[in-house]
């Protein structure tokens, strides 16, 4: 399989990738969209150090294996690849809740990221896409819901003006997401 490795700054190589089948990575996914994002620029530019890695922190991908899942993931299904993983050694991973991870592991920095051809991913780190939801759109699922979640914990109503410090992926979608709730958000650059 071949992947996008950054090596050092301002160098990305084209190198093959082994992709060891783990106990939870049961299901071989084609990659056909990544995001590339601030984070994955700042590490090519040497800014932060992180090196040989796959970049790549959002990823869309076509089911091109897989074994018997709960999820019901079948073979030729679209699907979205959650960049968060549980680290698998922290008390809350032992225990069975990923979720709740306390060193959740970051695709692009932690593991090999999307800017490849193949990857194994671990049947609870896939969702199925619907037929109405693009690619394109799908890679900002992670920017949305964390969105969704500052919107929440702010307990934002209509009318609340809000500062969104950043004109980043993050503040523009957040800045949507305050107009559709009809707040008032100014976004600082």
């Amino acid at each position: 399989m071949k992947g996008w490795k950054f090596t050092k700054p301002f160098e990305l190589v084209e190198s093959e990738i082994n992709l060891d089948a783990t106990p939870d990575s049961t299901t071989k996914v084609r990659i056909v969209k990544a995001l590339l994002t601030i984070a994955d620029t700042l590490r090519y530019s040497g800014v932060n150090a992180c090196e040989n890695v796959v970049l790549g922190s959002s990823g869309i991908g076509i089911v091109s294996e897989t074994d018997t899942n709960l999820l019901d993931i079948e073979k030729g299904q679209r699907i979205y690849i959650q960049s968060k993983r549980g680290c698998g050694e922290c008390y809350k991973c032992i225990q069975g809740n990923k979720s709740k991870c306390q060193q959740p592991l970051t695709a692009g920095e932690d593991y090999d990221g999307f800017l490849c051809d193949f990857m194994n991913v671990p049947t609870d780190c896939s969702y199925p896409l619907p037929e109405v939801i693009k690619d394109t759109e799908a890679l900002f699922i992670d920017q949305i819901s964390l969105a969704l979640t500052i919107i929440d914990k702010l307990n934002v109503n209509k009318g609340d003006y809000v500062t969104v410090v950043g004109a980043n992926n993050l503040g523009i979608i957040l800045a949507q997401l305050l107009i559709y709730y009809q707040a008032v958000p100014i976004v600082l650059t």
